[in-house]
């Protein structure tokens, strides 16, 4: 198992599968006491914490506010509907702050 503290935050079906790799998991649904469970949770000194997107996208000012901090990491990952586009596009923003230029931006056939 990890000697590194991991979770896994989202809906069920989507976050399950990480209990067996040694990873506490955390099944939320998007109210507002899952919004305060997830406070929590990065409170527990957990270093990594796994986000489904559409719960990312929900609470995206707690996961900026996180993001200024040395830990936990938020990792965004796709939930069982698949990405909605937000962890790329939080990706793109900071590359494109870091580099000066949209490098990520999709090529577009002509």
């Amino acid at each position: 198992m990890f000697s590194t503290k991991i979770a896994a935050v989202g809906d069920f079906d989507s976050v399950f599968m990480f209990q067996s790799m040694g990873v506490q998991v955390y099944a939320v649904e998007e109210s507002t006491k899952g919004r305060e469970h997830f406070s929590q949770i990065l409170k527990q000194g957990f270093e990594i914490v796994f986000l489904t997107e559409r719960l990312g996208e929900k609470w995206s000012d707690i996961i900026q506010e996180v993001s200024t901090k040395r830990k936990p990491t938020v990792v965004l990952i796709p939930d069982q509907k698949g990405s909605t586009g937000f962890a790329l596009d939080r990706i793109r923003n900071v590359v494109k702050k870091a580099v000066g230029a949209d490098i990520l931006k999709e090529k577009r056939e002509t």
